[in-house]
C-alpha cells in the first residue's frame, strides 16, 4: 500500500519538466518542505508552494509577513519579515503564540510578550 502511494506521488508534478529539467514531483518536495517542527515545515511550504497552504496555513502565515512590533528600546520596529528575509529563530521560539494568534484563541498581546521576551534573552 505505501508503494502504491509513492509511486503514486512521484507522478503527480508540482513543477512540470522543461526543456532540459525533469520537473519536481510531490514525492520529491516532500524530501526539501519536511522539517521537524510544524513551524519549519509551515515556513518551507509556505515559501517553496504557497498555493498548497491550508486555511490555517494561510492564516499563520499572514500573520508571519505582516507582524510588528514596536520596541522602545529599537530604533525600529521589530518584524518577523523584514523585506524578503525572515527571523525564523524568532518565528520558531514564538510558534505557539504566532498559530494562536492567527487562530484567535491567542490575543496580540500574548504575541508581543513572547516575541520581547525572545528578543531580551538574545541580548
Amino acid at each position: 500500500m505505501e508503494w502504491a502511494i509513492e509511486q503514486s506521488l512521484s507522478t503527480v508534478y508540482l513543477e512540470e519538466p522543461k526543456e532540459h529539467k525533469r520537473g519536481k514531483t510531490v514525492s520529491d518536495a516532500g524530501l526539501d518542505l519536511w522539517g521537524l517542527t510544524e513551524a519549519d515545515r509551515v515556513f518551507r511550504l509556505a515559501i517553496w508552494f504557497p498555493n498548497l497552504l491550508t486555511y490555517d496555513e494561510q492564516l499563520i502565515w499572514g500573520v508571519i509577513c505582516t507582524y510588528q512590533q514596536d520596541v522602545k528600546e529599537l530604533n525600529e520596529p521589530v518584524r518577523l519579515k523584514n523585506d524578503n528575509q525572515y527571523s525564523i529563530e524568532l518565528i520558531r521560539k514564538c510558534w505557539d503564540e504566532i498559530k494562536a494568534y492567527a487562530l484567535g484563541s491567542g490575543s496580540k498581546d500574548e504575541l508581543d510578550s513572547a516575541v520581547y521576551k525572545n528578543l531580551t534573552l538574545n541580548k
